[in-house]
């Protein structure tokens, strides 16, 4: 609404193309569009040494938190057969698959960021992958101090802190708090934007870094006919997976980041007169070389 856009989320490049047509030759209007957005996720790499402390503006709150990455066994049912799930369902299976004790397990306040779309529910990619785990021992933490917390975690694994995208597979924990006795001291006002303040350092100190889109490539065209291909797909970052040949059809399986293959069709068209086809398929995230982040 603020920027009276509308974002059209499709497969890939050609699925955008005919989605593109059929709106044009439908509609009747002129559209603008933009180029292509890569959906990125931050993340970051081991657990930070120290712990981040924040206080809330009037003095009263203190909140002390760690980052540290999850798992990718654990992002991954999260992604998977763990989508969509109670808190309870989570800790239950954290404790039977992956090693969590039940005390660990049954501390965990939240999951993020839940999806922008409510109604997409199916795309595993989009599921809540970090959490928020009470680690604290000996306090008692109000209720109205728990919701502002979570409130604030929300906040920051949707929004992010490098590039304002959305985080996965990161863990806070909650190491210690000194909340004011009168609620009147720690209103959402102060101790969400401590939080929140707590939060984004504590992921600073560990070591952040940024997820990417990959695809899973998949090269066919006529017998001997492939031979441009691999030139193509090395200027373009692509990974040779796998390969094979008959005697009618050569078959190249590739892995190649997203922001990598905008264009990827016409080239291969190009080097090779017509006969390759290439289908691209989503294929999870993975991080980006520190030297490529610029």
């Amino acid at each position: 609404k603020e920027t009276q856009e509308y974002i059209l989320a499709g497969a890939g490049e050609l699925h955008i193309e005919v989605l593109l047509s059929s709106l044009l030759q439908n509609s009747g209007i002129d559209v603008e569009v933009s180029k292509p957005v890569i959906a990125y996720r931050e993340t970051v790499q081991y657990a930070s040494r120290d712990v981040a402390l924040a206080k809330s503006e009037n003095k009263h709150n203190r909140l002390w938190i760690r980052a540290s990455p999850l798992n990718g066994i654990i992002v991954d049912a999260m992604c998977g057969e763990l989508a969509n799930t109670r808190l309870k369902v989570l800790a239950e299976t954290l404790v039977k698959d992956h090693g969590w004790s039940k005390n660990e397990a049954g501390r965990i306040w939240a999951t993020g960021p839940e999806p922008l779309d409510c109604n997409d529910k199916s795309n595993n990619s989009n599921q809540p992958t970090c959490l928020l785990v009470d680690s604290t021992y000996g306090v008692q933490i109000p209720q109205d101090a728990r919701e502002n917390i979570i409130e604030a975690f929300k906040q920051v694994v949707r929004k992010g802190v490098i590039v304002n995208a959305p985080m996965r597979g990161v863990r806070f924990d909650l190491m210690d708090i000194k909340l004011h006795s009168d609620s009147v001291h720690r209103r959402p006002s102060s101790v969400v934007p401590a939080a929140m303040r707590a939060m984004r350092g504590a992921f600073l100190m560990a070591a952040p870094s940024l997820m990417e889109p990959m695809y899973h490539v998949d090269i066919r065209g006529k017998s001997s006919t492939l031979e441009g291909v691999y030139s193509i797909l090395g200027k373009r970052g692509g990974t040779v997976m796998d390969t094979s040949s008959s005697l009618s059809m050569d078959v190249i399986v590739a892995s190649m980041p997203v922001r990598c293959a905008f264009g990827l069709a016409g080239d291969l068209r190009g080097a090779t007169h017509g006969h390759a086809n290439c289908s691209c398929v989503f294929n999870g995230m993975k991080r980006i070389p520190e030297e490529e982040e610029g």
